[in-house]
């Protein structure tokens, strides 16, 4: 498991709207926060400020929270989209993490990746963290959503190599000049507000190195070769050589 993601939806309507509490976002994200502020346990663990999107709590694994509201005249909670704060643009703005993450099971389970699509997912978030980089899970998942089911086919020495070449086989400014869109089809994660250029350039750079790595494993002929290679990608606690 690499984090874990919660969407807090508060009992209010988006701030502003004229219906419901006119909380404002901070008077929010400090609510959401306090039980965990105010925890001798967690409060030095706390991380979110005026300009944040969530909550995180920095500890093992890593947890982000996410305050939305409702839209204005619905108190259901199994409709969407509901309204999230973008800092960037500093408005509210909607959001579907209930509908993303039905076309996330639905790419796993019934479409032809074979179940591989989550767990391939977990290993670019795994690498993500591994090697320091700023992306964020929601942008990786949308960019493998867009990948052809047939690259997810395969044990993970198959299909790793094979995500990572079709990441790699287009430069990083031809990706960004596409519109990747997120399963929802609600927005375009390409765009500065999202996934900023240097950042993409970033793991698109990480990814090529990643990709060598990766065909150097799942083509060597020795098996002490191929584990050196997968730890020098995944990490040393891959493939012990003891468990205990």
């Amino acid at each position: 498991m690499n984090d874990v993601d919660i969407v807090a939806l508060c009992e209010l309507w988006q701030p502003g709207s004229g219906s419901g509490s006119g909380w404002s976002r901070d008077e929010i994200f400090d609510t959401v926060a306090a039980p965990l502020t105010n925890d001798w346990q967690y409060k030095n663990e706390v991380r979110y400020d005026d300009q944040s999107m969530c909550i995180k709590l920095d500890v093992e694994p890593r947890i982000e929270i996410l305050p939305v509201v409702y839209t204005s005249g619905n108190a259901d909670p199994a409709v969407e989209p509901f309204r999230l704060y973008r800092p960037e643009n500093r408005q509210w703005e909607d959001g579907y993490a209930r509908y993303h993450r039905q076309w996330i099971s639905y790419k796993n389970r019934e479409s032809n990746t074979a179940n591989n699509f989550v767990p391939a997912i977990k290993v670019l978030k795994h690498l993500r963290t591994r090697f320091g980089l700023d992306a964020v899970s929601f942008h990786i998942e949308c960019l493998l959503f867009s990948f052809p089911d047939n690259l997810f086919l395969g044990g993970p020495a198959d299909h790793i190599p094979n995500l990572l070449e079709h990441i790699t086989s287009i430069s990083a400014s031809s990706w960004y000049g596409k519109v990747l869109r997120t399963p929802c089809q609600d927005h375009d994660i390409f765009v500065p507000s999202e996934w900023s250029r240097e950042s993409w350039n970033t793991f698109h750079d990480h990814c090529t190195t990643w990709h060598k790595c990766a065909v150097l494993a799942s083509q060597a002929h020795d098996a002490e070769d191929a584990i050196r290679y997968w730890q020098l990608l995944l990490g040393e606690d891959f493939f012990p050589k003891r468990v205990s």
